[in-house]
């Protein structure tokens, strides 16, 4: 497996990317994937576009990466694309995130 950080690949790699995770995604858990947290949360209009093509329906962004829109991060937003579709966008809340990931305690939570 790997890594991608996608605003650096190419449109090409990064369809092949998402269906990549896509597809794994079904054959790990018998559904296909609505959402698709982005390596990084490295992201950008292509990838939005592509992450839309492809049936997802919504990504995770980091706080950080939307500082200068001031926006409530509290709250999902709908990101429009080139053809009518759109996605929504949520923010990660930093200290849900660290406790999930790195106190084994939390896992009754997930």
């Amino acid at each position: 497996y790997n890594h991608t950080i996608l605003p650096l690949a190419n449109a090409r790699d990064k369809r092949t990317q998402i269906l990549w995770g896509l597809h794994d995604f079904r054959h790990r858990y018998g559904r296909d994937a609505r959402g698709m947290w982005l390596a990084e949360t490295a992201v950008d209009r292509e990838t939005l576009d592509i992450l839309a093509q492809c049936g997802v329906t919504y990504t995770i962004l980091a706080p950080w990466q939307a500082e200068d829109l001031h926006l409530d991060f509290t709250q999902p937003y709908r990101v429009m694309l080139a053809g009518g579709l759109s996605i929504i966008t949520f923010f990660y809340q930093q200290h849900l995130i660290g406790g999930v990931s790195f106190r084994p305690e939390w896992d009754s939570y997930c």
